[in-house]
């Protein structure tokens, strides 16, 4: 990756296009081609998801696809996650600076999961088959999915106690090819299954990596024989500077200076301590420049990350703002980002990552997002839930006696910040992050679980959160049991102690909870950290979650009065928020406004705001 050392210990990122001219070409061909990789790499995603064995892969669809130009720069990504898709780049431009261009051929297929290169924890696992077409190298398809284990201190690979990556699972250097020229290695993959604790079911998961990029080499392959090499690799670069030019143009509408937010991580699996992360987002002319400068130093457990999580999480909050965009290469060339070597979005190698995707990255995505919101409030919104929280169960399934490690993906359930004219959703996944919750059927037909309950959670429980004149979304809330065995429970989320932000008034949506209780009375045993590993929990108890919710936009003062009866009524909020959250007075006993009264209540609360 391009990274350039500034002074003290501060390090630039940037990408660059170094084509002297532009091809012309038919911007109508371009358009055809443009949707053409973007289909490829959807119909990649369909064929990974179609072969799937664990429920993480099957039913979540925590994976991504991309295509790559024959430069090694993504063309075209599908509609899974960004922040995956982001990383891909900088991991695929770290396998060939690493291998050499020399060393790709035909018929090979590299595997990698190595932070140090550009990869995100060591789960993510990433494919990339460089694809020929009448022996000339014409691009590359990647695929990178999260497996459920990759060895290590714990299962899952992904621990609270961890301390170095050397902890976090075993690592695959981009050196590492699982084929090569055409034939499997399976010395290669022998050491994979050997180092994982669910051999049967994740080897169908990596076949079923191999058969995305298959398919995705096969559907280049077609484009080059249609359109002629030539002409595909033409469009290639036009599309970059294409995206260039369109990202630019955004970023030119918004007014010139420095916008600035920061957020915290709960703790680090050793500690409770804050771990503070700041943005100052520096809009000059067409250029955008996220300076993390400030950031806290790294932390001894595993939120700290590496540069391709950061930046991946920085550029899809960007694209956020242009759905019409090429999601490529060439969108990424108008942002630098700047970082401090030894922080916690810079840290040394060997540092533990384990979280650096679920916490610290999304807490990037919505820091940038943040910014974004405040430079451009029409396409803006409150910050979306703080991070994506992981819950693992583990114990013996005693209707078959075999192991089981099981993944709750009810824990992406955050709630969505409210924009300019909508209110956000309830229950919505990650900005950064399209991956799915499954039905509780489906959870609870895999492994020896039994969900209470999954709503979305109640405003007498959270009072006011995410409060605007358009209010951010509830987050969900959940209770689950084992049943029939004793299991062990590890959780990570973060949001515990420190709301999401509102914008241009909006209250911060609620935090996240963790808590054990009796299964019988409902009674809570005791208050559960936002980190923790190993709790035991027996069938007579249940678990607890709530997921946070996301930001509102706008004082809750100018709410319509109307809506907010609305809200009363679809028991979204209670009577007591609508009066002293909203200043909307309603009749209990009709639900009928009181027009004059609220009118009056409004006055005295905007009073005592400004005097606050």
């Amino acid at each position: 990756m391009p990274v350039e050392r500034l002074e003290g210990n501060k390090e630039r990122y940037y990408c660059t296009l170094s084509h002297e001219t532009v091809p012309e070409v038919d911007p109508v061909l371009l358009e055809i081609v443009k949707n053409r990789l973007f289909a490829i790499a959807n119909e990649m995603g369909a064929a990974v998801h179609s072969t799937a064995h664990t429920p993480i892969f099957a039913e979540t669809k925590d994976f991504s696809c991309a295509v790559f130009d024959h430069e090694g720069h993504m063309v075209g990504m599908g509609e899974f996650l960004p922040g995956h898709q982001g990383a891909m780049q900088y991991h695929l431009e770290a396998l060939i600076d690493t291998v050499g261009w020399e060393n790709i051929h035909e018929g090979d297929i590299f595997m990698s999961n190595d932070a140090l290169y550009g990869g995100g924890h060591t789960p993510d696992l990433s494919l990339f088959h460089p694809v020929y077409f009448q022996g000339e190298l014409i691009g590359f398809a990647g695929c990178v999915v999260h497996h459920l284990d990759m060895g290590g201190i714990a299962p899952t690979s992904i621990s609270p106690r961890a301390t170095e990556l050397y902890q976090e699972g075993v690592r695959f250097p981009p050196t590492t090819k699982l084929f090569e020229g055409g034939k499997l290695r399976e010395d290669i993959l022998n050491i994979f299954l050997t180092n994982v604790r669910m051999p049967e079911p994740q080897r169908g998961d990596l076949m079923a990596q191999v058969h995305g990029v298959k398919v995705g080499a096969m559907r280049l392959q077609e484009l080059a024989a249609r359109y002629g090499v030539k002409t595909l690799k033409d469009i290639y670069i036009a599309l970059h500077h294409y995206a260039e030019a369109k990202v630019r143009s955004l970023i030119a509408a918004m007014p010139d200076g420095v916008y600035e937010g920061e957020d915290f991580v709960d703790g680090d699996g050793q500690t409770d301590k804050s771990y503070r992360v700041k943005c100052a987002m520096i809009v000059r002319g067409d250029r955008l420049t996220f300076d993390f400068s400030g950031t806290d130093p790294q932390a001894k457990g595993f939120i700290n990350s590496r540069w391709g999580n950061v930046v991946a999480h920085s550029y899809s909050a960007l694209m956020a703002m242009l759905p019409d965009c090429p999601k490529c290469y060439g969108s990424m060339v108008p942002m630098d980002l700047i970082t401090e070597r030894g922080s916690l979005l810079n840290c040394n190698p060997g540092a533990a990552i384990g979280a650096c995707s679920t916490e610290t990255g999304h807490l990037v995505h919505n820091l940038v997002w943040y910014c974004l919101s405040l430079a451009n409030p029409d396409l803006g919104s409150g910050v979306w839930a703080g991070a994506w929280g992981f819950q693992f169960m583990f114990g013996t399934d005693p209707r078959t006696g075999k192991p089981f490690i099981a993944l709750l993906q009810s824990a992406g359930g955050g709630g969505g910040g409210g924009r300019k004219t909508l209110d956000g959703w309830p229950t919505a996944c990650q900005k950064c992050s399209n991956v799915t919750m499954p039905n509780i059927e489906i959870e609870e037909q895999y492994w020896p679980l039994l969900y209470r309950y999954r709503r979305i959670c109640k405003d007498e429980n959270f009072p006011g959160s995410g409060a605007g004149r358009r209010r951010g979304g509830m987050g969900v809330e959940y209770e689950v049991s084992p049943v029939g065995t004793v299991v062990e429970c590890t959780s990570l989320c973060t949001k515990f102690y420190t709301p999401v932000h509102g914008v241009f008034g909006g209250r911060g949506g609620h935090p996240a909870r963790a808590e054990l209780r009796d299964a019988r009375t409902g009674k809570t045993i005791k208050i559960l950290p936002s980190k923790f590993q190993g709790e035991k929990i027996t069938p007579d108890q249940t678990i607890y979650w709530a997921m946070t919710g996301g930001g509102g936009y706008g004082s809750p003062l100018e709410r319509e009065p109307w809506l907010v009866r609305e809200d009363v009524i679809d028991e979204y909020i209670t009577l007591e928020t609508a009066r002293n959250v909203y200043g909307v007075v309603i009749n209990p006993a009709t639900f009928e406004i009181d027009y004059k009264a609220t009118e009056k209540l409004r006055q005295k609360m905007k009073a005592q705001e400004q005097v606050l």
